[in-house]
């Protein structure tokens, strides 16, 4: 299980500070972020913590949500985006990802962010070029991330990719992350297990077309067993074995010791089957992620979690020297 940390954007560094603690502790060894979490905010506090104890994760980070829609293909702002990030984690992240891939800006100048679209055949994508230089230069691994799972199919054959993160499409009772899982040596990982909230509300589900007949089967299914939707989300996801892993959203030590204690849990063999019966293939619902609160940081950001000059920091793009985190 990978911790997730666009919540914190909406937390104080000593709460996230207590989160990545209890997360460590726990045995967990990876943190997923990204640059535009809290406009730099989140990248910042993870960074700061590494500082503290050390480099006892791996760290993830995802570059996009550009100000302006033609950055998403130039070269030098995903460079520029990628030097900003490892000053504020302090070191080299173990893997950057293109986030919202499925977004045409990325490849199309006629696009705006959040039109979907997918790479055209054969054409290079400006955006990828760098990043696969900064793999070759680096070390880091490289990928995509998005919601849509088969645009981010078609982005990861034509580029290619072989790490993918995909949100919202394979839980209880979303399943369009098929596609995905589907493909030969690609490297997935599956995030919100719970739809982003969504399935914690099953009788609202149950209103939605398309939703309605699934959603009531789920709910039927998890009062039966006498299970709650947090019981079973996790170890859900990683019962599907063809994923590397899942990624959660974790904002308080409670809950970071409730999922990771669900992590160990086996799902019975016969409610197994029956929940993977119930998903459908159904577009995700919307989420918070994109709303302001979790991209412009309600706490001021102060010195001790601020991205200062790293010492080991060195301004020569092609050269590195801080520790991979």
């Amino acid at each position: 299980m990978t911790l997730g940390t666009v919540h914190f954007a909406k937390l104080s560094p000593e709460t996230a500070y207590r989160v990545l603690d209890a997360f460590a502790e726990a045995g967990g060894s990876a943190v997923d972020t990204a640059s535009f979490y809290g406009r730099g905010y989140v990248e910042s506090v993870v960074g700061s913590w590494l500082r503290r104890v050390g480099p006892v994760v791996r760290v993830r980070t995802k570059l996009g949500y550009f100000e302006k829609p033609e950055d998403h293909r130039e070269h030098a702002a995903v460079r520029e985006a990628f030097e900003r990030s490892v000053a504020r984690l302090g070191g080299l992240p173990g893997e950057v990802l293109l986030h919202e891939a499925d977004w045409a800006c990325w490849w199309d100048p006629h696009s705006s962010p959040g039109e979907l679209g997918a790479p055209p055949a054969g054409r290079p994508v400006p955006a990828w070029e760098a990043l696969r230089e900064l793999a070759a230069e680096t070390g880091v691994g490289i990928g995509v991330s998005g919601n849509n799972a088969g645009l981010l199919a078609t982005a990861a054959a034509r580029l290619p990719a072989t790490e993918v993160l995909v949100a919202k499409q394979y839980d209880l009772l979303w399943r369009s992350a098929e596609v995905l899982l589907a493909t030969p040596g690609l490297r997935v990982d599956l995030g919100a297990p719970f739809h982003q909230g969504r399935l914690f509300d099953l009788a609202a589900l149950t209103k939605v077309p398309g939703l309605a007949v699934a959603a009531a089967r789920l709910r039927t299914l998890l009062r039966e067993a006498d299970v709650r939707v947090e019981d079973v989300a996790v170890p859900f996801v990683l019962a599907e074995h063809r994923a590397r892993g899942v990624c959660v959203g974790l904002s308080s030590v409670s809950e970071v010791a409730a999922l990771t204690a669900a992590v160990a849990r086996v799902l019975d063999p016969g409610l197994l089957a029956a929940l993977r019966a119930v998903g459908v293939r159904h577009p995700p619902m919307p989420g918070p992620a994109g709303t302001p609160e979790y991209l412009v940081p309600p706490w001021r950001v102060g010195p001790s979690v601020a991205p200062s000059s790293h010492p080991d920091r060195r301004e020569e793009p092609r050269t590195w020297s801080p520790s991979r985190i």
